[in-house]
Formats: structure tokens, C-alpha cells, sequence
């Protein structure tokens, strides 16, 4: 491997007919440096002055990584610690700071973005939050995993879940009401006018993705019936997996009386109004399904 450096300092005399020295010409040149020997990399881990120059890569101390500089200036990314998606802006207005975005389409090899919002299942699909303002037209980044700084977090409190709001773009800690989709997308890091989230938004699961994992059907008997989840899978202990079913407001609830429990439920309302469909799906989040 060889990279190419040339010297700061340019020798303008001239050279002398002397081949055997090393002249002026030869300074000047490029020269080629192998770096196939080469083991490892040392950055300065204390690193002041930093340019804000496109690709350029410093030692993070805060984050203990590296940053890179993007060709936005208030927008660097911690190597190993978020991860991007370069996207294009097609919807007509600028999309902010910290919007919540979902994919609506595609052009030019690059995924065209739009605000989500909890009110359907396709604007639920959150795919992370934007890292800066995108106007219309141009491409920008979305962070779907890692921190978005300069949140203002002020009406939240520390450790807070922020699910997407039926407010385009928005987030909020509060689940919003049925029959909205429960998208859990970020994690609150600070209560400050210039905090910080952690994105790391959840699938959403329809009541489609439920009725092709099972056909599985119980009939509630009473308000305080209850019906053990043996399948399609069973986690745990059959019993210990319990799906309540309210008869008359048909609120759903879970018991999970087992350590280590983190698969969702989805249900489906179906046939008459005391009938369910409802099975055991993966993921992470709770999907919420028509009902």
C-alpha cells in the first residue's frame, strides 16, 4: 500500500546539472510513502482545532471513538456508536432537526423520506430521526441507531421512552391513544433545551403480519377469562404466557410473571365481537393491530 505527500515547503532555485545530489526538483516532487508494513494508527486523544473540512477523522474523547466529519458542519458521526442513512427530501417543505422520518419511496439509488406519524400503519414504519434540517430537494442524513444531540428535551425526564406522535415529525412519552400505532423510537438521555435522545425505533406489526403468523381463535366467556398462549410458540412455560381479554372494552393485557420475557403480542378482532385471532410474533415492541 503507498500514499503520495508532498512537502509544504517549495524549493524554487533551480537545479544543477549535478545528478548525483539531491536537487531542488527532487524536494519538490511527490513522493511515495509504503504503508504495507504499516500495523496501527495512533490518534491524538486530545485533539484541539479540529477542522469542520469533509472527512476528516479525530479522536472523540467524550465518546472514546472516532468522529467524522460530514460536509455539514454541525452534523459528525461517531464511528461505531450511531449509524446513518442517507436519504432525499421529496415532500415539498424542510424537514427539521429531529423530525422522526419513515421511507415513502425512492429516487436515485437513495431512499425519498417523509415525517412519520402514529395515525397508519404506513406512516408508523419509523426508520430513526434526522440529524439536521433537509430541505426539499436535497439529500441529508437520518440517524436509525445512536445519539441525535441538540434535542430539546426539556419536557421530558431522564430515561423517558419517546414514542411517535400523531403530530407529523413529533415525539412524545405519552403511548398515544387507540387506535394509533404504538411506535417506541427514541429514549430521552437529559431534561434540557439542548439534550439528547437515544434512537433506536422499534417494527411496527399489523394486523396482517398477526393473522399469517396463526388462525388460533378463543371465545371469551366473561370479562375475567383467560386463555394460555401455547402457540405458535411457547415461551416459557405454557401458562405462564397469559392473554387477557376484556369482553366488554376489549382491553388487551399481558401477565408476564418470568424474567427475561421481551417477545410482543399483537390481536386482531374477527367474526363476532367475543371472538379473537391473535398469536405470538418477533420483535422487540408491542405492535399495535386494528381492533
Amino acid at each position: 500500500m503507498a500514499a503520495s505527500i508532498t512537502h509544504k515547503f517549495f524549493n524554487p532555485k533551480a537545479d544543477s546539472t549535478d545528478t548525483t545530489i539531491v536537487r531542488p526538483s527532487d524536494w519538490n516532487d511527490e513522493h511515495d510513502v509504503d504503508l504495507s508494513s504499516l500495523d496501527y494508527i495512533g490518534f491524538n486523544t486530545s485533539p484541539t482545532g479540529v477542522p469542520t473540512t469533509e472527512g476528516t477523522l479525530s479522536w472523540n474523547p467524550t465518546d472514546h471513538t472516532l468522529n467524522l466529519q460530514s460536509e455539514l458542519a454541525g452534523s459528525v458521526l461517531q464511528v461505531g456508536q450511531e449509524f446513518w442513512v442517507r436519504a432525499l427530501n421529496k415532500t415539498g417543505s424542510t424537514i427539521t432537526d429531529g423530525a422522526a422520518v419513515y421511507i415513502n419511496d425512492a429516487q436515485g439509488n437513495r431512499p425519498t423520506i417523509a415525517l412519520a406519524d402514529a395515525s397508519s400503519v404506513s406512516t408508523a414504519l419509523t426508520i430513526g430521526v434526522a440529524t439536521a434540517d433537509i430541505p426539499h430537494n436535497d439529500e441529508g442524513y437520518v440517524t436509525v441507531l445512536g445519539l441525535v444531540r441538540g434535542y430539546n428535551t426539556s419536557s421530558f425526564t431522564d430515561g423517558d421512552i419517546l414514542y411517535l406522535s400523531t403530530t407529523p415529525g413529533e415525539l412524545t412519552n405519552s403511548k398515544p391513544a387507540n387506535p394509533a400505532y404504538t411506535v417506541r423510537v427514541a429514549t430521552a438521555l437529559n431534561s434540557t433545551t439542548s439534550g439528547s435522545i437515544f434512537v433506536n425505533p422499534d417494527p411496527v406489526l399489523t394486523a396482517a403480519d398477526v393473522k399469517a403468523q396463526s388462525n388460533i381463535t378463543h371465545t371469551i366467556t366473561s370479562d375475567t377469562d383467560d386463555y394460555p398462549i401455547t402457540a405458535p410458540y411457547v415461551l416459557g412455560t405454557n401458562n405462564e404466557d397469559v392473554l387477557y381479554l376484556n369482553s366488554t372494552n376489549f382491553a388487551i393485557y399481558v401477565r408476564l410473571p418470568f424474567v427475561g420475557y421481551n417477545k410482543p403480542f399483537a390481536i386482531e378482532m374477527t367474526g363476532d365481537s367475543n371472538t379473537c385471532y391473535y398469536a405470538i410474533v418477533t420483535g422487540k415492541q408491542i405492535g399495535r393491530a386494528h381492533v
